[in-house]
């Protein structure tokens, strides 16, 4: 009896190259996530840092929001008002942007940044004009 509960007791041994495969994964992820940890975190979410440019006529007056939509489905919004040239940062997976011009003249130019790659423009000289865009 006491040979049957001795042979129960033992696990299953597990080779030692999976450890140290094991062990090596686990090396090279700590050393990926420490040596950038914000660009190793939005590759695992995939997510990147986008630039809301907005230019045109200096001085320009304008209101709009922007969304930043995240791996995870949710979406935060900041509504915003100001003089061109401005720009803003966020992190997300997919932005949307929508500025109106608060005057009748000039021209409000909008560019969406992609890790420091322009992926998106919009632009108006109407009165009053909205610029609006979406990223894929």
């Amino acid at each position: 009896m006491d040979q049957i509960n001795q042979e129960s007791k033992k696990s299953p041994a597990i080779p030692p190259w999976v450890l140290v495969v094991i062990g090596i994964i686990g090396v090279l992820l700590l050393i990926a996530f420490l040596s950038n940890p914000e660009g190793f975190m939005r590759q695992v979410k995939n997510e990147s840092q986008f630039t809301i440019k907005l230019t045109g006529t200096p001085g320009l007056k304008f209101n709009g929001v922007y969304a930043a939509t995240l791996d995870n489905g949710s979406t935060t919004t900041q509504s915003v008002e100001g003089v061109l040239p401005t720009q803003y940062s966020v992190i997300a997976k997919v932005v949307s942007v929508s500025f109106q011009k608060e005057t009748t003249k000039g021209i409000l130019h909008v560019d969406i940044l992609k890790e420091n790659t322009v992926v998106k423009s919009a632009e108006t000289s109407a009165e009053y004009g909205v610029a609006a865009i979406v990223t894929d």
